[in-house]
């Protein structure tokens, strides 16, 4: 999808070469001549960066992000200036432009400076969505006690028809445990027998051998729970930064998988204030690349994914943001009274996978990863949260997994 630029220029020559030099395959470029176009176009449309020239006729470049900022949109903004004023560049950072660009621009670093904004202005967006949720979310946290009680005492009839229908499902798919129960009956159907020996075709066997693998697989999984329940985990004492450069480091190794859908993942820079978590970084490791593939699966094709950091007195929080697709069930995301349900076993909302990504499926992942954040004396939780900056009443929803984890005192 492409990026959508509003430019604001007065001068037409000037307006028509920042079109065209925006004009190509990554951005949709809308050009208007002064600042009273542009509150309009801003209100019919919803656009990723504002490039403004910092003096126009009627509203200047200044007072037009005013304007948008007091009608309580927050698009990032570029200003053009051919003056050398301090005070002027001073002013404009102080209602919230990202940048300003001297006249007469270059077109490669202004191309630059056009992608730096629009990705500056979605990590903002996406933390603005987190925050505006977290506050709302805060009274509901319950420890994991409370919610058994609560949650599962009100709903347990429909908690166990699902879940156990979950099983059922997992058990005779076509892959794994249920090829493991149909196939010999298939071997034996179709099978010749030959000085007292089966003989069996080679498409079957490789199917065999195909679905004992699979299930190979998923008892590890098991025993890797297991393992995660019953042991201590070793874990080292390690910066915010190594956490940050940790993540960044599972995102690269995961481009073959973005390319499935034409992803990409976005993380943000590191809290500015230092702090010590304890970890394990085979075990993180293993927990954000699950994270990761899980938003993959159920994001929109050529979606972002956003990693976003936030440091509080206590913990770091590390939040897994993405944008799903519809269901078959008419729904996206995480529906809230699923919302501690899907770290169960076997727990799964969709029914249907996609297995070009290579995984499981037998809804057992994310109950890896809250083992693995539990192990870490941390948290795990899940749910839905709104994007205010789109337009519309309902907004878009995005779905959020948030890791937690405990800072120690040095």
């Amino acid at each position: 999808m492409k990026s959508r630029v509003l430019i604001a220029e007065d001068d037409a020559v000037n307006g028509r070469l920042l079109e065209s030099i925006l004009g190509g395959s990554e951005f949709e470029a809308t050009l208007v001549s002064s600042g009273e176009e542009a509150l309009r176009a801003s209100k019919e449309n919803k656009y990723d960066l504002l490039v403004t020239d910092l003096h126009m006729p009627g509203i200047s470049g200044i007072e037009l992000v005013e304007k948008l900022r007091a009608e309580g949109n927050p698009v990032q903004a570029i200003i053009l200036t051919g003056e050398e004023d301090v005070s002027t560049v001073v002013r404009a950072m102080r209602v919230g432009i990202f940048d300003y660009v001297p006249k007469p621009v270059q077109p490669e670093e202004f191309v630059l400076r056009v992608k730096d904004a629009i990705e500056a202005g979605r990590l903002v967006q996406a933390a603005e969505r987190a925050t505006r949720d977290r506050d709302r979310r805060m009274e509901r946290q319950v420890a994991l006690s409370v919610w058994k009680e609560d949650v599962l005492g009100r709903d347990r009839d429909r908690y166990n028809k699902t879940l156990f229908d979950n099983l059922r499902m997992s058990f005779n798919q076509g892959i794994g445990f249920g090829g493991l129960v149909t196939l010999p009956s298939l071997i034996a159907d179709t099978s010749k027998i030959v000085d007292g020996n089966y003989l069996v075709g080679t498409d079957l066997m490789d199917l065999l051998i195909e679905n004992a693998r699979m299930a190979e697989s998923a008892m590890r999984r098991f025993e890797e729970i297991d393992q995660l329940i019953r042991g201590e985990i070793d874990l080292r004492e390690a910066s915010i930064a190594e956490v940050h450069t940790l993540v960044c480091r599972v995102a690269d190794s995961l481009h073959s998988l973005l390319d499935i859908k034409s992803q990409s993942v976005v993380v943000s820079e590191p809290p500015r204030q230092s702090g010590i978590v304890r970890i394990s970084e085979r075990l993180l490791t293993d927990a954000v690349r699950e994270l990761l593939i899980n938003a993959m699966k159920f994001s929109k094709p050529s979606s972002q994914i956003f990693v976003l950091f936030r440091r509080t007195s206590s913990h770091l929080h590390c939040s897994f943001v993405n944008t799903p697709g519809e269901n078959q069930f008419g729904s996206r995301g995480v529906p809230e009274e699923h919302e501690r349900l899907i770290f169960e076993p076997f727990y799964r909302i969709v029914r249907t996978v996609d297995e070009r990504f290579g995984t499981l499926d037998y809804g057992l992942g994310l109950s890896v990863v809250e083992k693995i954040i539990q192990g870490h004396q941390g948290r795990i939780r899940a749910g839905n949260i709104h994007d205010f900056f789109s337009k519309g009443a309902e907004g878009e929803s995005a779905a959020n997994f948030e890791l937690q984890l405990p800072l120690i005192d040095t």
